[in-house]
């Protein structure tokens, strides 16, 4: 016999060793104090080497960068009063100064009358992903503005 816990017991090791080396923050915001609990993965991604002692959703919408502030607002607010999951891409600028692309996705916690009391969801740092997609549209750009200048000295032949 196995010295091992049963796998349901052992979940959250599981989900800790998952979380750690998939680079995934995770955050919990409660709707009346507008306070977030989150991994110290969550705040890496916004910048912080050390955790911070306080996070809000005011704080989170200070990072969004402008262009996408009101969009990303808008979603987390349809998203509590249609009690819906949500999901986005946005730029934010971290604490560094650096600007990076995140992935977020949550959903609302709802109390026994059926209202929304909480967020939960995860946020991942994409900002890599996001600079290979610039670079190849750049090269297909190229390569197409190329194909048409081929294409049109053959026509003038």
């Amino acid at each position: 016999m196995s010295d091992l816990l049963p796998f349901e017991d052992r979940s959250a090791e599981l989900l800790r060793l998952v979380l750690d080396n998939s680079q995934t923050g995770i955050w919990e915001l409660d709707l009346a104090s507008g306070l977030a609990v989150r991994n110290k993965m969550h705040d890496r991604i916004f910048g912080y080497d050390q955790p911070l002692d306080e996070w809000s959703y005011d704080r989170f919408l200070l990072h969004v960068v402008q262009k996408d502030r009101l969009r990303v607002d808008s979603l987390q607010k349809t998203a509590i009063a249609e009690n819906r999951d949500w999901s986005f891409d946005c730029q934010i600028r971290a604490a560094t100064g650096e600007f990076r692309w995140i992935k977020a996705s949550g959903r609302p916690l709802l109390n026994k009358d059926g209202q929304a009391i909480s967020l939960i969801g995860h946020v991942i740092d994409i900002t890599d992903a996001k600079q290979n997609e610039a670079k190849l549209r750049l090269v297909i750009e190229e390569l197409n503005h190329r194909v048409r200048n081929m294409l049109s000295i053959i026509k003038s032949m």
